[in-house]
């Protein structure tokens, strides 16, 4: 059997936890279990809410602690203030992965920014891989995974296209998968990056670069934090001739403030861009 990548955990997880899993299906909590269940997800699904024994009918868990088996990804509904006792619960659990929709860390400032790195700080001592926060979650048609609260789920389930995007805008995300279908495309991996305290633009891009079910790469960037991965990925897709379409924001004075406090990101020099972008032919 080949090695699992860094990121099957979260693109391709085998069990999958709801925290904060809502009866109400108008909840960020309850859209997140209904959108997992209707997908068609094939593994064990758990769901934690302390006051009931029953969500939308799965067996509910008042804690992570109380779960039954070891569980591949974690999905956190939660507010943010909440987020670091869960990663701390799923730590002890041994939970491989989490994506944390809830916003208001670095993004907000100062003490959000304080927050998020304790958040990160308990999950690298576990190994625990992060999505977000302050993100929309992901999807993986191919595997019948779908971790977020997005409307667009009535809108792809049942497809599972070839197109492969990462964003840094969970917004942005919605409109080009919308957009797409109007043109007869449809994308079947679909990453929002958030605020990248872990996994960014360039190990996602890298994990559709390499996936066989992915065959161009699309990109919403508002700010490269790891130039590293960035590249690494470039060359990635370059190496299996795979396109890569990307659309770089920021580049007046004003667009960059805007990225900046929309996830925190740093927009950099245009003229850097267009020349990466040059070399690697995407």
């Amino acid at each position: 059997m080949p090695d699992r990548s860094p990121l099957n955990a979260l693109l391709c997880p085998r069990s999958v936890a709801i925290i904060g899993a809502s009866t109400d299906v108008t909840r960020i909590g309850g859209r997140a279990l209904r959108h997992l269940k209707d997908v068609g997800f094939a593994g064990p699904i758990f769901a934690v809410n302390p006051g009931r024994s029953d969500v939308q009918g799965i067996k509910a868990w008042s804690t992570v602690d109380d779960l039954p088996a070891r569980v591949d990804c974690a999905v956190l509904a939660l507010p943010s203030t909440a987020v670091l006792p869960a990663v701390e619960a799923c730590a002890r659990k041994g939970v491989s992965a989490a994506v944390i929709f809830s916003a208001g860390f670095a993004e907000m400032g100062a003490e959000g920014a304080r927050l998020q790195d304790q958040v990160l700080a308990v999950a690298r001592r576990a190994n625990i891989r992060l999505l977000g926060p302050n993100c929309l979650g992901l999807y993986n048609l191919h595997d019948h995974v779908f971790l977020s609260f997005s409307g667009i789920f009535d809108e792809v389930r049942g497809t599972a296209g070839r197109l492969g995007l990462v964003s840094q805008s969970g917004g942005y995300a919605g409109e080009v998968v919308m957009s797409a279908r109007e043109a007869g495309l449809d994308f079947g991996t679909w990453i929002t990056t958030g605020n990248e305290v872990d996994v960014g633009l360039g190990e996602a891009m890298q994990f559709l670069a390499q996936s066989d079910n992915v065959d161009v790469v699309v990109g919403y960037i508002e700010g490269v934090r790891d130039k590293a991965s960035f590249f690494a990925a470039l060359t990635a897709a370059h190496a299996r001739r795979k396109p890569v379409v990307l659309l770089k924001v920021g580049r007046t004075e004003q667009g960059a403030r805007a990225a900046a406090s929309h996830t925190a990101s740093l927009a950099g020099a245009d003229s850097i861009y267009d020349a990466v972008f040059e070399r690697f032919g995407a």
